[in-house]
């Protein structure tokens, strides 16, 4: 399977569902970056399929992190544990073993075709703070988070000045984010193109300042489905087509966490109103496979979060995952 690799050079801060500024998330989800794609196309005049209805002719993961200690070593890339999965059997290892929030892919292909991991028990100098690997040359810090004070200065000088604080994530080494493409080849390259854009212009919050920058790399990653399964695992935000559909995916084996998204519009002349929200099933929930598919395969519906005041302006938002089938 193809990915895309983001090496960072400059710091990065990924809002959480607060939109707090003192704390960032460790990984940007699947529909922020697909809003990317779709403003880097339409800054660079490439057509845009009908992506309202769900025909973007791609999918992506969310961005998940990876880590290289130095240019031209291998590269360590880490998964989100699926709910519900990594259960001790003894009571006194859940303490270590909750840590765990990323498996590193040989565990995560393992938990993917056995349904967990074997012994988990007996692998406790394999837990390195949250991740979860067997890699003894693995460096825990390699993606380290530091608070800095910035300030909020008032355009008119009618209010005093602000000061508020910013937790940015520095990378170690060549490690950084990656993620997980499926689709053609002639739409890699559209995808590609406008990575290459997004290079410059950054990713996350306070790109105007230059944080989010990097350089894109192109990678090939072997990762097998569970065959002949009855449960998946997503990969990226799903948001259900339809309720039939949901009613599908859900029962009493599914696991899973929901994650509201939403935000501040960020299109002129519309930036002082907010967005309405919609919940997403959040990476790494389990559900019922569907009739229909097996193997590898993409769901999810595009919704808009347009409010009712800016009636000239949809605001999509892309639900489309990429699911594996998993093991139960």
């Amino acid at each position: 399977m193809k990915l895309f690799r983001f090496h960072f050079n400059t710091p990065l801060h990924l809002g959480n569902a607060r939109a707090d500024y003192d704390s960032t998330e460790t990984a940007l989800h699947s529909d922020t970056l697909y809003s990317a794609i779709i403003h880097a196309w339409s800054v660079l005049g490439i057509d845009i399929p009908d992506y309202t209805k769900g025909n973007l002719g791609f999918t992506l993961s969310s961005l998940f992190p990876f880590y290289q200690k130095e240019e031209n070593r291998e590269c360590l890339y880490f998964f989100p544990k699926p709910a519900g999965k990594l259960l001790p059997k003894e009571y006194g290892k859940h303490k270590d073993i909750k840590k765990i929030q990323y498996l590193d892919i040989g565990y995560f292909q393992e938990c993917l075709k056995d349904g967990d991991i074997s012994d988990i028990e007996g692998k406790a100098d394999h837990i390195k703070g949250m991740y979860f690997t067997q890699n003894k040359g693995f460096d825990a810090s390699f993606m380290q988070r530091k608070v800095y004070p910035r300030t909020r200065i008032s355009r008119t000088g009618a209010d005093d000045t602000e000061i508020y604080y910013i937790e940015r994530i520095f990378f170690t080494g060549k490690s950084g984010l990656f993620c997980l493409f499926e689709g053609s080849d002639e739409v890699y390259q559209k995808v590609k193109f406008a990575l290459e854009y997004l290079q410059d212009e950054g990713i996350g919050t306070d790109r105007h300042v230059g944080n989010g920058l990097f350089e894109l790399e192109e990678a090939n990653v072997f990762l097998a489905s569970a065959e002949n399964s009855d449960y998946c695992v997503n990969l990226s935000l799903f948001c259900p087509e339809n309720e039939v559909q949901l009613n599908e995916m859900i029962d009493k084996n599914s696991k899973w966490e929901l994650l509201k998204r939403g935000g501040w519009i960020t299109q002129e002349p519309f930036l002082s109103y907010r967005k309405n929200s919609v919940y997403m099933f959040k990476e790494a929930s389990i559900f019922k496979m569907p009739d229909d598919k097996k193997g590898v395969f993409s769901l999810g519906a595009t919704v808009n979060l347009q409010p009712d005041i800016v009636k000239e302006n949809p605001i999509f938002r892309v639900g489309k995952s990429l699911f594996f089938g998993i093991k139960n």
